[in-house]
């Protein structure tokens, strides 16, 4: 499956919101973040998370230590606890958009 097909399905599985911010509509803006790098066999609510800009930058820069994924990765630290554990209420937050 295409990178945009990809996108477009996992957004409408999440009813076009952020992951983050439930109560946010991302629509067109929106960025697909990979909780964990399982390219080609990514599991929509598990793998890949739907932010808005906002909150992805609120993962990767103010969570990750203002470093980059491959600088965490070359330490050994990405991701850590506390985007571990934003990754965990995102997917808890899966099931708050399946009723909004």
């Amino acid at each position: 499956m295409t990178d945009v097909k990809l996108r477009k399905r996992t957004l409408a599985a999440w009813k076009y919101r952020c992951a983050l911010q439930p109560w946010v509509r991302t629509f067109g803006y929106a960025h697909v973040h990979h909780a964990c790098y399982c390219y080609g066999r990514e599991w929509i609510w598990v793998d890949l998370i739907p932010l808005s800009p906002g909150s992805h930058t609120f993962i990767h820069r103010w969570l990750g230590g203002a470093v980059t994924v491959t600088e965490q990765n070359q330490r050994g630290r990405y991701p850590n606890l506390l985007q571990r554990l934003t990754h965990a209420w995102c997917r808890v937050t899966w099931l708050v958009a399946q009723f909004l």
